[in-house]
């Protein structure tokens, strides 16, 4: 439905974010645009640090995107010995 890019933040080179994009061979079907709608809206409602945080989501053209924070991928034993 949507294809992910690795970007960096303009006002913080140090910062990589992940922007989504609606694929543009669906830029005209509702019903993908719907479903990236309602992942959008989840994003901004939760506050939990294993959810990405939402920081701005939109149109360009017929395509709709959001940018999020990225989350660091652990294995489970890095987790462990982290957390003892």
């Amino acid at each position: 439905v949507a294809l992910l890019f690795r970007a960096l933040d303009t006002w913080d080179p140090d910062v990589t974010r992940v922007v989504k994009v609606l694929r543009p061979d669906l830029g005209g079907d509702a019903e993908p645009l719907l479903k990236l709608r309602r992942e959008i809206d989840v994003l901004a409602r939760c506050d939990h640090p294993g959810i990405p945080r939402l920081h701005t989501s939109g149109l360009c053209g017929r395509l709709l995107f959001y940018a999020a924070d990225t989350i660091p991928t652990r294995s489970l034993g890095e987790w462990i010995r982290e957390q003892g």
